[in-house]
């Protein structure tokens, strides 16, 4: 009736109290790792996670924020650089091999002409990497990124041909492209003209990053932009109780009464490295550009993961200099004397 538990030998032992615990670890890390491949078997599969939409289509990224929509907007303008550089470099080769016949075609000889103008840019531009412009300072396997301004939307800075040009928050430097009337927008009417031909012009490709889509929506023409509303992201496969315990000794040591600030060092590395190891997933929502009687036509809902350990580098909080108070001195914060509050809008600083 009960079950009489062998401890004849140690072997035995040992076989009844760690090999269920044996069996959980090995079905954990076999589940573990059908996960993992199957996350990178998704990545390799969408070609950098973001090919649901045509490179021909002006893509606006928007969403709450910490929804990852600059991080999203980088890597696929990244990835889709990378694919024009290659693209460019590949038929430049191919009609300079070809000259003469490219030389007596007139369409052709022009667009040789602007691959040749390109190949020299970017030549000469080896810090760089290729191909991208952005409104965000990234570096890429530590190439820096060119610096995309107002100026070049407004047409005052030539773009090189086939430039993918990444623009976050592009509100901020047009605060009139969701205006309606024309008269509003009337500054601003060479960038509308310039987003709305970019493939024309010089087979531009743009990236918007805002929190609404309807911001720059009357900015671009209907047929060509695609609306993508990312919902959440999240983190999956992270060695979460690894983290846990790095961070119970990181409290605890910093409560600890003797000295023991030798040991912030490993930890500091040792939370760096975990926090590389497994994957972003994002869920978003893709719309086209053009409103029906029933509103925007919803075209596909996405999931796609991204590896945590980035092969590029940005900083989240890069508008810290339009601080507009950054120089400002911190002894003008003081605190209440008492129950009464203060005038509404005081003279803070009554020496400017």
């Amino acid at each position: 009736m009960f079950c009489t538990w062998d401890y004849s030998s140690w072997y035995a032992w040992l076989q009844r109290f760690v090999c269920p615990f044996q069996i959980f670890f090995e079905i954990f890390t076999v589940k573990y790792l059908i996960r993992f491949f199957k996350c990178c078997i998704a990545i390799r599969s969408a070609s950098r996670r973001q090919d649901a939409y045509s490179s021909n289509f002006t893509v606006i990224k928007c969403g709450e924020n910490g929804t990852g929509k600059t991080l999203t907007g980088i890597d696929y303008a990244i990835s889709l650089a990378e694919e024009q550089d290659d693209v460019i470099r590949k038929t430049y080769k191919l009609y300079k091999a070809n000259r003469k016949a490219v030389e007596k075609d007139e369409i052709l000889s022009k667009d040789f002409k602007e691959l040749e103008e390109y190949i020299e840019f970017w030549d000469a531009h080896e810090d760089c990497f290729p191909g991208l412009f952005s409104t965000v300072p990234i570096f890429v396997d530590g190439l820096k990124v060119m610096e995309l301004k107002r100026d070049h939307v407004l047409q005052y800075i030539r773009l090189p041909y086939g430039s993918v040009c990444l623009y976050d928050e592009a509100k901020l430097d047009f605060p009139a492209v969701g205006t309606p009337t024309a008269e509003e927008r009337a500054e601003e009417s060479p960038g509308a003209d310039f987003i709305s031909k970019v493939r024309h012009y010089g087979n531009f490709h743009f990236i918007f990053v805002s929190q609404k889509s309807s911001e720059l929506r009357k900015f671009i023409r209907n047929n060509v932009a695609m609306n993508e509303y990312i919902i959440k992201n999240e983190k999956i496969l992270r060695p979460n109780w690894m983290l846990d315990f790095i961070n119970w000794l990181e409290d605890y040591i910093y409560d600890f009464p003797i000295n023991v600030n030798f040991l912030y060092k490993p930890i500091f590395y040792i939370k760096k490295f975990l926090n590389k190891i497994g994957f972003f997933k994002f869920q978003s929502v893709t719309y086209s550009n053009t409103e029906t009687e029933t509103g925007k036509t919803e075209l596909e809902k996405k999931v796609y993961y991204m590896p945590l350990n980035k092969d590029f580098i940005y900083d989240s909080r890069c508008y810290r200099t339009n601080y507009k108070a950054k120089k400002e001195t911190l002894s003008y914060n003081k605190a209440f004397s008492g129950l009464q509050r203060r005038d509404l809008y005081p003279l803070v600083n009554p020496e400017k």
